[in-house]
C-alpha cells in the first residue's frame, strides 16, 4: 500500500464521528472518500474507534481514529492523549479496547494481506498495539502511522525487545512533518520500525483543532515544551491531509535533524 492511501484511510476515520449522520451515511461518506483506494467499509468491523477496511484481494486495513474533539468519543480522546502525555494510555480502557478490536479482526477476517495507519492519537494506538500484541504483528504486512502521539521520556508501554524490533523494522514507517509537537518523542525514542520525515512546500494556515489537542497535551507534561516550540508551526505541521494532497517533501534524517533546530532557533 502506498503512504498517500493509507493516509487516506487514516483521514476517513474521522467521519464516523460525525454526530449529525447516520451510520449508513457515514459509511458511505467513507466509501466515497476513498474510492481509488481500491477499499470498501466493513461496518460489523467498523465504529468511532477505528475503521474497518477490505479490497478485492484478500487485504484487510485497519485505520485507527485520531483525536477528534467533535466527536461523541471527545471527551476519551483528550483523556487519551493527556494519558499519552503523562505516560499512562496503555491502561486507558479506550486505548485497550483498540487492541481488543484490532485483535479480533486478525481472528475473524484472517485476511491474506493485513496493514494498520493511524494519525496523531491513531497512530500512538496503532503502536501500542504492535507492541503489546504478538497476534497482531503476526499478522502484519505493513503499517504506517502519521504524526503519531509519542512522549520522549514517559514511553515504557512501547518499549519492545530486540527480536520484536527486527519483526518490525521493515514493516513499520512513522511518517512525522518537522515542526509537529504531537509526534515531537519520535526524534528521541523511537520504538520500532523507521521514521520517515517532511517538510510541508507551504504552510496551510488554517489551525482547526490543532491548538486544544497541543495545549491539552502541554498543560499535563510541560516536558514537551523542551522539545520543539508551540507556535503555528507545529499546529500547521499535524494535519493528517498533508499527506495523501502533495503538500511534502521527504528530508534526509540529517536535514531534518537540521532544519528542525535550525526552525526552534528561529522561533
Amino acid at each position: 500500500m502506498n503512504v498517500k492511501d493509507s493516509a487516506l484511510l487514516s483521514q476517513a476515520t474521522y467521519i464516523m464521528g460525525d454526530k449529525r449522520k447516520s451510520r449508513q451515511d457515514k459509511y458511505d461518506e467513507i466509501n466515497n472518500l476513498v474510492k481509488d483506494t481500491g477499499y470498501t467499509v466493513i461496518p460489523k468491523y467498523t465504529n468511532k474507534n477505528l475503521v474497518t477496511f477490505e479490497n478485492e484481494k484478500g487485504g484487510v486495513h485497519v485505520a485507527h481514529q485520531g483525536t477528534n474533539v467533535k466527536s461523541t468519543t471527545g471527551f476519551k480522546d483528550i483523556v487519551s492523549d493527556i494519558g499519552i502525555a503523562l505516560g499512562l494510555a496503555d491502561h486507558l480502557p479506550s486505548v485497550r479496547k483498540r487492541k481488543r478490536q484490532t485483535e479480533r479482526v486478525v481472528r475473524e477476517l484472517k485476511p491474506e494481506q493485513f496493514t494498520l495507519s493511524g494519525h496523531s492519537l491513531g497512530g500512538y494506538t496503532v503502536n501500542q498495539t504492535l507492541s503489546s500484541s504478538k497476534k497482531v504483528r503476526n499478522a502484519l504486512t505493513q503499517a504506517d502511522t502519521f504524526n503519531a502521539g509519542s512522549n520522549p521520556i514517559l514511553n515504557d508501554s512501547l518499549k519492545v525487545n530486540n527480536k520484536v524490533k527486527n519483526e518490525l523494522k521493515d514493516k513499520v514507517k512513522h511518517h512525522r512533518v518537522q515542526g509537529d509537537l504531537v509526534s515531537a518523542g519520535l526524534k528521541s525514542f523511537t520504538p520500532f520500525g523507521k521514521i520517515e520525515t517532511y517538510k510541508l512546500k507551504k504552510e496551510d494556515k488554517d489551525e482547526r483543532g490543532g491548538q486544544r489537542i497541543l495545549n491539552k497535551m502541554l498543560s499535563f507534561n510541560p516536558l514537551l515544551s523542551n522539545i520543539t516550540n508551540l507556535g503555528k508551526k507545529a499546529i500547521d505541521s499535524h494535519h493528517i491531509d498533508h499527506f495523501h494532497q502533495d503538500r511534502l517533501v521527504k528530508v534526509t534524517k540529517n536535514d531534518a535533524q537540521s532544519e528542525e533546530k535550525e526552525n526552534e532557533s528561529a522561533e
